[in-house]
């Protein structure tokens, strides 16, 4: 009787797995310039991505790292068409960083990220630095 439960809950924590969205980060480093090619020392950057503002200071060599959460969308009783939507809505195209009253755009590369099993910070490190001119 005891296998025969452990052997179902096991398989139904499983399938449980199978069956759930996907979720994780990747991030956003480089440089920040302003004008003339000037180093944006210990600056504030304000980063909004999909509504959610978070403030992201870069360092005496105007270096700055910033985290990108990405989210896929439960599959498990809904359709395809809904799973995009969903998964379309919690990962906006566009990523915007603001220094004063210069704004940035950039695209949210989540999608060649969340694939990955990342054994190093670097694998899901995107390279960009930013020119607020």
């Amino acid at each position: 009787m005891k296998r025969t439960l452990a052997l179902l809950f096991f398989i139904f924590s499983v399938t449980g797995l199978f069956a759930k969205g996907r979720a994780g980060s990747y991030f956003v480093k480089g440089t920040a310039y302003g004008i003339n090619k000037t180093l944006l020392k210990n600056c504030e950057l304000s980063v909004t991505t999909g509504g959610k503002t978070q403030i992201v200071t870069t360092d005496s060599a105007g270096q700055f790292e910033i985290e990108v959460a990405w989210a896929t969308a439960c599959p498990s009783g809904i359709s395809a068409a809904k799973q995009r939507r969903e998964t379309k809505r919690h990962n906006p195209k566009y990523i915007y960083i603001k220094y004063k009253d210069k704004e940035l755009k950039l695209n949210n590369d989540w999608k060649k990220y969340a694939q990955r099993f990342p054994e190093t910070k670097e694998a899901v490190t995107k390279k960009q630095d930013l020119s607020f001119v």
